[in-house]
């Protein structure tokens, strides 16, 4: 028998999440901070013409950061749209008990204030387990097993047979719509990663050799408290 998993939506995983903070809304005075230079460069000693050129390089690439992101957003939104129809979908084949249970457990996720993101390991691990407790019959995709454990969290509601293979009826119809949506998102994405990354190289070139080696030792620095934090205590 296989357990059916509420709502988390984690197709979209941060790898996404991580492009930007304010995907879908933005400060009243964003348009004030547009040109601002960025912190990295405030411990340089730039001079005037430097901060009036940085400031051009700034605003002609959130320009067009800024078109990006709407497209992302648009397409994230599409996705997480998607993902609620598919399960909504399974739900509607369930007993009432089942969806009373399951929709009280995600109203729960829902309004919490708690953080519930797992780190990539213990996802992972979830996903193996979800997928080694699976009765993979002859001739059942196991794919498709993984795909629906892939957009829920486990809370322990078993679906009939039946219901099995109504599930992963509804649940390919949708597949191809949501693989579509996850790489157009993926590709946005790195597009966005492109730009913030070539704005910065756009920058180095303003700087003096003495800036720029000092921008990459607090660079390195940066990163090797990062590294220390998340380094495991023995």
């Amino acid at each position: 028998m296989r357990h059916l998993r509420i709502v988390a939506g984690t197709f979209i995983c941060l790898s996404v999440m991580s492009a930007s903070a304010p995907l879908f809304a933005k400060d009243s005075d964003d348009a004030a901070k547009k040109s601002d230079l960025p912190s990295c460069l405030s411990k340089l000693k730039l001079t005037d013409e430097q901060k009036t050129k940085a400031k051009e390089v700034v605003q002609k690439y959130d320009d067009k950061i800024d078109k990006v992101m709407k497209h992302f957003s648009e397409k994230y939104l599409e996705t997480v749209e998607t993902e609620a129809a598919l399960l909504t979908s399974v739900e509607d084949i369930l007993s009432e008990q089942q969806r009373e249970n399951i929709r009280n457990e995600r109203r729960k996720a829902a309004h919490s204030d708690k953080d519930t993101d797992k780190t990539d390991a213990a996802k992972s691990d979830d996903k193996s387990k979800a997928v080694s407790s699976n009765d993979t019959k002859p001739g059942k995709s196991a794919v498709v097993v993984e795909e629906i454990d892939e957009i829920t969290f486990a809370n322990g509601i078993t679906l009939t047979v039946d219901q099995e293979v109504i599930a992963d009826r509804i649940t390919t119809k949708h597949m191809a719509h949501l693989r579509a949506l996850h790489r157009r998102v993926h590709s946005i994405h790195n597009r966005l990663i492109a730009l913030e990354t070539d704005k910065i190289v756009e920058l180095e070139k303003l700087l003096t050799k003495e800036q720029l080696s000092q921008l990459r030792q607090d660079r390195q620095a940066a990163a090797g408290d990062a590294h220390a934090t998340a380094a495991p205590s023995k």
